[in-house]
């Protein structure tokens, strides 16, 4: 039988249940932390194209800790990240691409830590603290393979962007991102590491670096040692 109050009546049913998207979107200020342009600029416009997705919805997507394939499919199919994400009446999402620039341009300006910090900050006004216990989870954050010369392959394994490169190349290129081998194939972007609380699955810390780097290494930096007693939202 069609019901027309169908979509309402689903979203109060998967509230009542304990919808974490929905407590963290009553407990976070997103926009505040949308401040993170200031850290690291948004591209400029100067010669049109379409515009960006605005970045508060760019670091909600963020938070859900997906990758750039599952993010947008995950988006297009699940009600509960569309409400969370301000999507749920617009039929385009982030894609893939739109999502690796996204984090290309945190780790560029060493910011991709501010979201998670702020998240966390804002939390604890609220009297809570994840501490159930973590989930440590290294992945590769893959970017396009670069076909650049022998000279310009050299200067950016120094990190270096070559000075001819116009403005619209410089935004395309991942001169930090690095080659790996995962599972037995070749790889290259960076490396996202996070501690993820094992029962309220929020990331409490993170870590992002060339692809190459190794994972003991990010464990190191990820591990929170802190023994604490969890606090509730409600």
């Amino acid at each position: 039988m069609l019901n027309l109050f169908a979509n309402q009546e689903r979203e109060t049913k998967l509230d009542s249940q304990g919808n974490p998207l929905a407590l963290l979107n009553k407990h976070v200020d997103f926009a505040a932390i949308a401040e993170i342009d200031r850290r690291a600029p948004r591209l400029s416009r100067v010669k049109g194209g379409r515009p960006p997705y605005p970045t508060e919805l760019m670091t909600r997507l963020l938070t859900l800790h997906l990758s750039g394939e599952q993010m947008e499919f995950q988006v297009l199919d699940r009600l509960s990240f569309q409400r969370f994400a301000g999507l749920k009446h617009f039929g385009r999402v982030p894609d893939r691409n739109t999502t690796w620039g996204f984090r290309e341009r945190l780790v560029q300006e060493k910011a991709e830590h501010l979201i998670f910090d702020e998240v966390q900050r804002q939390l604890r006004q609220y009297g809570f603290k994840a501490r159930e216990g973590q989930i440590i989870d290294a992945s590769i954050v893959r970017a396009p393979p670069q076909h650049d010369g022998a000279e310009e392959q050299t200067l950016m394994k120094d990190r270096t962007v070559p000075t001819q490169w116009p403005p619209a190349k410089r935004r395309q290129k991942g001169v930090q991102a690095r080659w790996t081998k995962k599972h037995g194939k070749s790889c290259f972007g960076y490396k996202l590491s996070v501690s993820v609380d094992r029962r309220y699955k929020l990331i409490r810390r993170v870590k992002a670096g060339d692809a190459s780097e190794a994972d003991t290494l990010h464990l190191v930096e990820v591990l929170d040692r802190e023994k604490q007693k969890p606090g509730l939202l409600d």
